[in-house]
């Protein structure tokens, strides 16, 4: 299991980079970003996650037209496209200014959920 105090490690260093990014690239503070603005931020972050989940993707030999070939998968590689895609998550949650203490609850309420849910409708207990 996770050290907690690692996963505050690297949440605080995700949300530094952001905060730095955004001072860089809007001359503003994340905490100084108005609604719109956190918008407009969002869709460029959420639009970088689907570029990082298509090269994540690619990692695998997925084209049905192709030959399936499972002894090119390369883990490295396709672990650092899942990590690119981690930072840019944590990094739009740093946009809208969330707590990792809000993460991990509504982490946990929504793992609730899936769960109930998946016994009630898959597993039908």
């Amino acid at each position: 299991m996770i050290d907690d105090g690692l996963l505050k490690l690297l949440w605080e260093r995700q949300q530094f980079f952001c905060k730095e990014t955004t001072k860089y690239l809007l001359n503003k503070n994340v905490e100084d970003l108005s609604t719109k603005e956190r918008i407009v931020l969002s869709k460029d972050y959420i639009l970088s996650l689907v570029g990082e989940c298509k090269e994540a993707l690619d990692t695998f030999s997925w084209k049905i037209h192709r030959l399936n070939n499972r002894e090119d998968f390369d883990k490295n590689l396709f672990l650092e496209e899942t990590i690119d895609i981690q930072k840019y998550l944590w990094g739009l949650m740093g946009v809208w200014s969330i707590t990792l203490d809000e993460f991990v609850e509504m982490f946990l309420k929504k793992s609730q959920i899936v769960e109930e849910r998946w016994k009630k409708e898959i597993l039908k207990k």
